[in-house]
């Protein structure tokens, strides 16, 4: 039980990082330009908090003996980090576009 405790706290993190990504990348071109290098902090920031929250998960579901629960965050952590990890590297590369241009 504790390990099960000790998953979904980083997975609520990963969930709510992923949120303010969400935020983050819908303002990309929309903010005032001097703005524009803080988003691009905001979404590395973001992602590595995803990253390091899903280490966390990882490490507890893989000593975890219900395999279903383990099975379950493994599969949601997954696919939060498939969503979230090119929508990070997507505001990234757009607000690095508007640094060169």
């Amino acid at each position: 039980e504790a390990l099960k405790g000790c998953t979904i706290s980083p997975y609520q993190m990963m969930e709510l990082a992923a949120e303010a990504l969400e935020l983050v990348s819908s303002l990309v071109g929309k903010s005032n330009a001097t703005a524009a290098s803080d988003l691009g902090c905001a979404a590395l920031n973001l992602k590595s908090a995803i990253q390091g929250a899903w280490l966390n998960v990882c490490i507890n579901i893989n000593g975890m003996a219900d395999q279903a629960f383990a099975d379950e965050y493994r599969a949601k952590g997954q696919a939060l980090l498939d969503k979230a990890l090119p929508m990070a590297d997507a505001a990234y590369q757009a607000i690095l576009e508007q640094c060169n241009s």
